[in-house]
């Protein structure tokens, strides 16, 4: 009896921190598929009171909207208190939304953290932060069934939100390119090719080399 009373109580307590990658925002400034899916996913585990807060993570990266923002305030205007969402503005690509957000937690304390996205993200996401951190991790795969109905039955809402342009939006691979001037170092592979490295080699060694302030698209938190 001892043991599911402690795994009971274990299983209630909520992570500290939920970590969301995002994906690029409608071209009209309006939330996408993709952001939809991860903030009603967020939406369920939070008012499950599987997780204390949220940090939505990602930089204007593939047009002028800045991702972290567009499902920050959609999950505000769903509820979660706007002090419980915290915003990670600066991150080109997934390895570095869990390096970004990795510095986040640590400034508040997180040490028990998932990541809250499609099912390959996540796990990659949880092998990132345990390779570059202390912390434990879970992956928070997206239930796409129960999510697909808490869309269409419009189970939470989400709210016809319009995200305002950033004024400095240059191109990735432009932003790249500078990246990799500044820094002298090699412009940086695709996505693709790097995660897909990670696979088969395992996760290890250091955060990647983030972009310098100044090339960044909007400010950090």
């Amino acid at each position: 009896m001892l043991p599911f009373l402690l795994a009971s109580a274990l299983a209630a307590t909520p992570a500290d921190v939920a970590i969301v990658p995002g994906c690029p925002t409608a071209e009209d400034g309006t939330i996408s598929h993709c952001q939809q899916r991860r903030v009603a996913w967020v939406s369920r585990l939070w008012n499950e009171g599987r997780v204390s807060h949220v940090i939505t993570s990602g930089a204007a990266v593939y047009n002028q909207y800045v991702e972290a923002d567009v499902m920050a305030d959609a999950l505000v205007a769903l509820g979660i208190p706007a002090d419980r969402v915290l915003r990670e503005r600066n991150a080109l690509h997934t390895d570095e939304n869990i390096a970004w957000s990795l510095a986040i937690a640590e400034q508040h304390g997180f040490d028990d953290i998932v990541v809250a996205t499609d099912i390959g993200q996540a796990q990659q996401g949880c092998a990132l932060v345990r390779a570059w951190s202390s912390a434990r991790c879970a992956a928070e795969a997206v239930d796409y069934r129960v999510v697909r109905l808490d869309l269409l039955t419009g189970a939470f809402g989400l709210p016809d939100l319009r995200a305002t342009p950033t004024s400095n939006w240059v191109p990735l691979e432009e932003r790249e390119q500078r990246i990799a001037d500044e820094t002298g170092t090699r412009a940086r592979r695709s996505s693709f090719l790097l995660y897909l490295g990670q696979a088969l080699d395992g996760v290890s060694g250091p955060p990647p080399v983030l972009p310098p302030a100044h090339l960044r698209t909007a400010p950090g938190v």
